[in-house]
């Protein structure tokens, strides 16, 4: 998601309870998602400084206190090995690094190695570095 897409995504959450918020100050690439830091007022009038979390499917959690906050960071400080692995970067990752190993191992069996299916290895090693480092810039 976009920084642009984020705040929109908290000003809309927060828009449900008619809070009027911007968001001050984002923290990207924490736990698995973005952290947001925003400023407004409450139904009560009173102003407010919190921090919500948005998902990177752009669900927003709303934290009520700090200590609600740090009971969630430290639930995602936790996360399953597999969770972890089987994020879109790690796979995308995964399947660049794969494909470039096999393009190594085309190369050295030299003649042996049919023309087109070189050309379709170097498309798939083109896609998974677009995708990988996409994936990486868009977050």
């Amino acid at each position: 998601m976009t920084e642009d897409e984020i705040k929109e995504a908290v000003v809309k959450e927060y828009g449900k309870f008619n809070w009027p918020v911007r968001v001050t100050q984002t923290v990207p690439d924490t736990f698995g998602g973005t952290l947001a830091v925003i400023k407004g007022q409450n139904d009560k009038g009173g102003y407010v400084e919190e921090m919500c979390f948005v998902f990177e499917n752009g669900k927003v959690q709303i934290f009520e206190s700090t200590e609600q906050l740090a009971v969630f960071l430290d639930s995602r400080t936790k996360l399953p090995w597999y969770q972890r692995v089987f994020a879109p970067t790690t796979l995308s990752g995964i399947v660049f690094l794969l494909s470039i190993i096999l393009v190594f191992v085309a190369g050295l069996l030299g003649p042996a190695f049919p023309d087109k299916a070189s050309a379709v290895l170097g498309a798939v090693v083109g896609a998974a570095a677009g995708f990988y480092f996409g994936a990486s810039k868009t977050k």
